[in-house]
């Protein structure tokens, strides 16, 4: 059986053990360079807040502060929701995309997604492209950088 996910590729991917892969999604900077990032209190007004990437310490961060309220937690932390939920849609992405090379393969689907069966008496489409445009729509493609 062929695995979901292809190492490399845009995201970087690695399989890290049985059924286990890493991905690395890159989150994109403002035109100045920056990092946008939300504080991990909830509490925490107006949380949002900006960093410039290489400016700071460049080993061993192990918490990261925000400027407003001093909370201290591990860098991930410091995610905005919407960064989260971009990561993920990349990568469900890439998974669906495997779950479709998967099936054209069980299945003998040509490269068009079709395969008829019976001399033609009976044909079969996967139309998974279909579904993938509904689910994600232009999202994590504009905003994350997907092509």
């Amino acid at each position: 059986m062929s695995n979901i996910f292809k190492e490399g590729g845009t995201l970087n991917i690695t399989n890290t053990g049985k059924d286990t892969y890493r991905a690395s999604v890159d989150i994109p900077k403002d035109p100045t360079g920056r990092l946008g990032r939300e504080c991990a209190n909830e509490d925490c007004s107006p949380a949002y807040f900006k960093v410039l990437p290489g400016t700071g310490i460049t080993e061993n961060h192990a918490l990261g502060y925000c400027p407003y309220c001093r909370t201290s937690a591990p860098p991930e932390q410091f995610s905005t929701d919407e960064q989260v939920q971009g990561a993920k849609d990349m990568v469900l992405r890439e998974a669906m995309d495997g779950v479709h090379g998967m099936l054209k393969s069980a299945l003998g689907l040509g490269q068009n997604g079709r395969k008829k069966i019976g001399g033609g008496f009976l044909s079969m489409k996967c139309p998974s492209n279909l579904l993938r445009g509904r689910m994600f729509g232009d999202r994590s493609r504009k905003k994350y950088g997907a092509t």
